[in-house]
């Protein structure tokens, strides 16, 4: 609960900025594309000694985002994206390798600050980045070697960048790398021999493809 209340109010500070107070443009972003689950040989440690570590896996990542013009070059936006990975190549590495089969599924929501730079009318890189809070989940196939799933609040964040490219009017296709992580899950239900799993870090390499509509302003 502590950390679900601390990432609400780091949520609700940041997302003052998708105020009125001095844009002249808003809009919303629909995005999916795929992802890769970093590789990481200490993700989780477990109560007793030892950790649980991931290969790098495939998965999805879909999700929307609204937002305004700040100033001319920035932008501020709130945005809820969903990912999901199966079947990750866990392992347990204190009695040695147990594939965990872990599947792991995350809900981000993040507000986020753009910075565009107006390169021309044809071409508008940007980067940037957010924070916020993630609900995951985490599912094992394995049941013998720790429990069979459990869920956590995690602070999350990311930082990435951007192409939009116009198409039509009001609408751009944007084409966007992100790095998303959430920190600090405990899941007290997923015990391996040595307990429970705590201290988590998952982090994600996603690149996705969307479409972003404006009204409002001066286009």
């Amino acid at each position: 609960m502590r950390k679900f209340v601390y990432g609400a109010v780091v949520f609700a500070a940041l997302a003052i900025g998708v105020g009125p107070a001095s844009a002249n443009e808003f809009y919303f972003n629909l995005f999916a594309g795929g992802g890769i689950f970093q590789s990481n040989d200490n993700a989780f440690d477990y109560a007793a000694g030892g950790g649980a570590g991931f290969d790098d896996e495939g998965g999805l990542i879909f999700g929307g985002a609204a937002g305004m013009t700040v100033f001319d070059t920035f932008r501020a936006e709130v945005e809820a994206s969903f990912t999901q990975f199966d079947d990750l190549q866990s392992e347990y590495s204190a009695l040695g390798s147990i594939d965990l089969g872990t599947s792991v599924e995350a809900l981000f929501v993040l507000a986020n600050v753009w910075y565009d730079f107006q390169l021309s009318q044809m071409i508008n890189p940007y980067v940037g980045g957010g924070i916020g809070f993630a609900w995951t989940e985490a599912m094992s196939s394995n049941a013998a070697a720790m429990g069979p799933e459990d869920t956590d609040v995690g602070i999350a964040f990311q930082v990435g960048g951007g192409v939009r490219v116009p198409m039509i009017e009001n609408v751009d296709l944007d084409i966007a790398y992100r790095f998303k992580g959430v920190t600090d899950l405990e899941y007290s239900s997923l015990e391996g021999p040595t307990g429970q799993m705590t201290n988590g870090n998952l982090y994600i390499h996603a690149l996705t493809a969307g479409i972003t509509v404006h009204f409002g302003g001066n286009q």
